[in-house]
Formats: C-alpha cells, structure tokens, sequence
C-alpha cells in the first residue's frame, strides 16, 4: 500500500487517545502499555499496522499491510471503549 493518508477515523481515534492521556495519563498509560504488549505477542510484524504507529506514538513507515488487527485486537476497539468508559 501507498504512504497513508490520515482518514476521518484515524483523526478521531488520535484526538481520542489524546483526551485519554488529558485526562488520566498514568492509568490510560499503563492500558495501552499493556494492550502494546499483547499485540507484539501475537503480532511479530506489528508494526504493519497503521493504527499499532497511533497506539505506539511512533510514526508509520513509508507502507503499512493493514489498518486495524481483527476481533478482540482491534486498536480502534481498544480506543473507542476505554474512551466510552472514561467519558460515559
């Protein structure tokens, strides 16, 4: 695939994330270390996947194989429920 291009929904989960840290740092922190670690685990070409560079705070090479890992790996998941129960 081509260099990504930022999507609406990349946006989103990035401002997400960010209001994650704003409002807790430590405890989302410790979250996404360990989600991280779960997906290296399961994932030795993790970083293949766009959404792992947002997880990582890393910047995505010049391709990336897949957006988002499937099921119960998804990082889109992942932001969008710890989002829904910090700010429900």
């Amino acid at each position: 695939m081509p260099k990504p291009q930022l999507t609406p929904l990349y946006d989103m989960l990035h401002e997400k994330l960010a209001s994650l840290y704003e409002r807790n740092e430590m405890e989302i922190h410790e979250k996404v270390v360990g989600f991280h670690g779960i997906l290296i685990s399961k994932y030795p070409d993790a970083c293949q996947c766009l959404l792992f560079h947002l997880l990582s705070g890393s910047t995505p090479g010049e391709t990336y194989g897949i957006f988002d890992f499937p099921g119960p790996d998804s990082i889109e998941h992942f932001i969008n429920a710890e989002y829904a129960r910090a700010f429900s």
